[in-house]
């Protein structure tokens, strides 16, 4: 009998306990507000096979075709087909917990999405990401994989454009927050990783998710608080390190977005987590990025600050935007002789000399760009591009002679615009993560440029896939991304857009 009219198709645990079930995927809200295991619900076409009374047991069954389809996670049916089935009764059957058997699918994706196909094997290292199988499948506490879960099944969700997984998505979400927070408020010191993953994955749940414009931060500002927690020394090795080395670039979006200074950017924790492993080309590139925060500072508060205090902050703002410019293009000068410049280790890149900087960098009809080959080469490309559009407007403040660099930040601008468009159209779940990455060096160059470029948020974000200005991770404000610098420099320097 195929789907009897009556017949149950909630869980097992709600059947046995014999309430309704409202059948909800991966486990139906009955089971999840009493604690309870649940297998979820029965979906498809279900068989049962009975004999009549009279019929003996020696007796053959009566043969019946069965045709089983499988839940659907990718918009798509697969079929489970078997021509004959004969046997006098079905065992009881015990339904594994689907969310389980799935787990494996969704983190994949989400692996996948920051360009990380090939195995580890294969890679010049291993990242915090190889980890997310095993905590997936292991007797970890549930907190850890409610998280993995979450973050990896709502991507997932938003991927094939499925509702209903992105609601069981929110679901684990609301779980693992839970735990987190109780969590916090029964433990303080030292906190191990599995936590601290937990942490980052709910701040990737909300960078695709954008439920809370706030939630994201408070999510990296959390897991970094962690980190630091457990001091220098902890995050040189392991799996600590991994964690350390990913979050060090959330940390940094984190803090621009909220015109902050970030523990991150001192000397120390630039060079103490990575006294075991050198730094690999995306390390350095990172020491950069937060090395801009301390600039950005020095150039608000000498906006706010009286003549003698703004003369002494003048001297060292130049200082510092000098000290940066040089890393920029040094660090760029060895990218374009490296093959594999994100995972290059630093010691490795072949050196260059400074005397070719002028008609190198300096000239932008000669500026080198990076050739977009995958979404990790162009999503940080995009953001180096952003943070020379800052660093060069910033030149505007400490050197005469600024107005000469207009030309090169048009090409900077530019090249961000080829990134999103490379992006776009890169066929893999690469292309969701690469859009997310995107976001912020399009922000920047939307507040760092003048208006009569055009180049506003709202015109820049729509163009991302699966972007919108709903999400809370992106949404603008007149003190965020040191916009206040940005438009103290705009418009009493009103540089001017080549022709």
């Amino acid at each position: 009998m195929v789907n009897v009219p009556g017949r149950s198709k909630g869980c097992v645990t709600c059947r046995k306990r014999k309430i309704k079930c409202d059948e909800s995927y991966p486990a139906c809200s009955q089971c999840l507000k009493m604690g309870l295991n649940c297998p979820g619900a029965r979906t498809g076409a279900f068989f049962v096979h009975a004999l009549p009374e009279s019929t003996s047991t020696k007796s053959i069954a009566k043969r019946v075709p069965i045709d089983l389809t499988a839940p659907s996670m990718a918009s798509e049916a697969h079929l489970w087909s078997y021509d004959q089935y004969l046997a006098p009764r079905l065992p009881s059957y015990h339904q594994p917990c689907r969310a389980d058997l799935f787990d494996q699918l969704f983190v994949s994706h989400f692996i996948e999405s920051f360009g990380f196909k090939e195995s580890t094997a294969n890679r010049t290292s291993s990242t915090w990401l190889d980890k997310l199988a095993f905590f997936i499948t292991s007797p970890y506490p549930p907190l850890v994989k409610n998280s993995i879960r979450a973050g990896s099944m709502f991507f997932y969700g938003s991927l094939v454009d499925d509702v209903s997984i992105c609601i069981e998505a929110n679901k684990w979400y609301l779980k693992a927050l839970h735990g987190l927070r109780c969590l916090l408020s029964l433990q303080t010191g030292v906190f191990t990783g599995d936590i601290i993953c937990s942490a980052v994955m709910l701040a990737h749940f909300e960078t695709t998710a954008g439920t809370s414009g706030e939630a994201w931060f408070q999510h990296v500002q959390g897991a970094a608080r962690m980190l630091e927690s457990g001091g220098l020394a902890s995050c040189r090795d392991g799996f600590l390190h991994q964690l350390f080395r990913h979050l060090r670039l959330l940390t940094f979006t984190a803090a621009l977005f909220k015109s902050q200074q970030h523990v991150f950017s001192s000397q120390d924790w630039l060079r103490i987590p990575f006294e075991v492993h050198s730094k690999t080309a995306f390390d350095e590139f990172v020491d950069i990025l937060l090395s801009l925060l301390p600039c950005l500072s020095v150039a608000s508060e000498m906006i706010d600050s009286a003549d003698e205090r703004a003369d002494q902050l003048k001297t060292k703002l130049t200082k510092l935007v000098g000290a940066l410019m040089s890393q920029l293009h040094v660090w760029w000068t060895k990218c374009i002789c490296s093959t594999n410049f994100i995972e290059a280790n630093a010691v490795q890149w072949m050196g260059t000399s400074r005397d070719g900087f002028q008609d190198l960098y300096g000239d932008p009809e000669h500026f080198p760009l990076i050739p977009y080959v995958d979404m990790p080469t162009a999503s940080l490309a995009a953001l180096f591009h952003a943070v020379n559009v800052i660093i060069l407007r910033l030149s505007f403040v400490v050197s005469p002679t600024a107005n000469l660099y207009e030309n090169r930040i048009q090409r900077h601008v530019k090249s961000i615009l080829l990134a999103k468009d490379f992006v776009a159209t890169f066929p893999s779940p690469a292309s969701s993560r690469g859009s997310v990455m995107v976001g912020l060096p399009l922000k920047i160059i939307s507040i760092w440029s003048p208006p009569e470029m055009g180049l506003s948020a709202e015109d820049l974000l729509p163009g991302l896939d699966g972007q919108n200005e709903d999400n809370g991770s992106y949404s603008i404000s007149s003190r965020e991304l040191f916009g206040d610098v940005a438009s103290y420099i705009l418009q009493r320097y009103n540089p001017g857009v080549p022709a």
